[in-house]
């Protein structure tokens, strides 16, 4: 086949994929000085190499064309994953995902995972946010299907009621819900740190996750050789920033290293605490998800749904319950208040769920017929979902 023939069909592009990896490890030995560190050296070493190879060959850049992290989302969080996102950027990825909202313990704990992936990889203009079930799944049927106790790490609720708290706070009529949230913040808080932080020097500690903790250490260790620039042309950014917050917010950054380091905080943190899974009402948990997809609706987000995968690992009993009803504003599905958010379909894994994108288009087809929409109006809805995946999809100008 001629080569022009052959580029006028396919359409290939390549997506970088990181994977995330469980913390702390069971060998004590191998923790590392602070949390996360096997991840973070490989994920440096791994975009090194990444990163080496498309300077050498610049072409590539035509088919790989962005970043991912995937794999279980209670292994890592997003801000372990910010500075190589940062880094893949300036050399030219500028295309990122993000897997979010699909593993989570309690609902809490999904919706911070979402928006904590929004704000620390500056997720914005067409990149993606894979599966987002956190912020799809209908509260009530979520707390029907849950135990009335969840277990999680003590930490893990600590971000998750963070963001709450951050998501919520400017709505006025969740007011009520703002001062429990900031009360059981601060009680979480006491517990972990062992005294009193206020929530607004958390919150600024927390908001500094993002920083190259790699060169955050070597900064507090030794800030004379921490001065020197470092190695690599694509880090030297990160690099700056650390430096900065050292020098404008000091005692946000020793609050931060504290929460990354300090092995009795640590201890504390990845305690497995109760909590109730009403610990707001349906309604509370709407409103929530609202003001999270507010954000992703501002930033120009898509969420890339994932309908098969969904059905079965989560909690859902059948297609006709997904949350795609919802975000496609179908009757009966979409909750009052509901901002309207762009979303694309996706397959997930088909090795393991045996899906492809043809079989996704058919079971939203056959539950939008059987909710009583005509073909047309089905056939429309999904034209919306098609032409978002095709606008924003991550091809290079030259294979258009």
């Amino acid at each position: 086949m001629r080569t022009g023939t052959h580029r006028s069909i396919h359409r290939l592009t390549l997506v970088a994929h990181f994977i995330k990896q469980d913390w702390p490890p069971k060998e004590k030995e191998k923790a590392g000085p602070y949390r996360h560190y096997p991840l973070d050296v490989q994920l440096r070493r791994v975009a090194g190499v990444l990163l080496l190879v498309l300077a050498r060959w610049p072409k590539l850049q035509t088919w790989v064309r962005g970043v991912d992290a995937a794999a279980n989302e209670l292994h890592a969080p997003p801000d372990v994953f910010a500075p190589v996102f940062r880094v893949c950027h300036r050399a030219g990825l500028t295309r990122r995902t993000y897997h979010a909202g699909e593993d989570f313990r309690h609902l809490l704990s999904g919706i911070a995972t979402m928006w904590e992936a929004l704000e620390f990889l500056d997720l914005q203009g067409g990149d993606r946010i894979g599966h987002g079930t956190a912020m799809g799944i209908n509260p009530r049927l979520w707390l029907g299907r849950m135990p009335a106790s969840l277990t999680l790490p003590r930490g893990e609720w600590m971000t998750g009621v963070l963001a709450a708290w951050q998501l919520l706070r400017d709505v006025p009529e969740m007011q009520a819900c703002v001062h429990r949230l900031q009360r059981e913040l601060e009680d979480v808080a006491h517990r972990i740190f062992r005294r009193t932080v206020t929530v607004p020097d958390l919150e600024r500690a927390m908001a500094l996750r993002d920083l190259s903790r790699l060169d955050l250490m070597r900064y507090r260790i030794n800030t004379e050789d921490a001065h020197q620039e470092p190695l690599s042309e694509h880090w030297r950014e990160e690099f700056e920033s650390v430096r900065f917050a050292c020098e404008e917010q000091p005692q946000a950054v020793n609050l931060l290293w504290e929460w990354l380091s300090d092995p009795d905080v640590q201890k504390r943190a990845n305690e497995f605490i109760s909590k109730e899974a009403d610990f707001l009402d349906g309604e509370s948990y709407v409103r929530l998800q609202q003001a999270l997809m507010q954000q992703v609706a501002k930033r120009g987000v898509l969420i890339e749904t994932l309908p098969s995968s969904n059905v079965r690992i989560s909690q859902y009993h059948h297609i006709d319950e997904h949350h795609s009803l919802r975000w496609m504003r179908i009757p009966g599905h979409i909750e009052e208040g509901d901002p309207e958010i762009m979303v694309c379909l996706g397959s997930d894994d088909p090795g393991i769920f045996a899906a492809d994108i043809e079989t996704e288009f058919y079971l939203l087809y056959a539950s939008l017929r059987k909710k009583g929409l005509s073909d047309s109006n089905a056939l429309e809805r999904l034209r919306v979902l098609n032409e978002r995946g095709r606008v924003y999809r991550f091809h290079h100008p030259a294979l258009l």
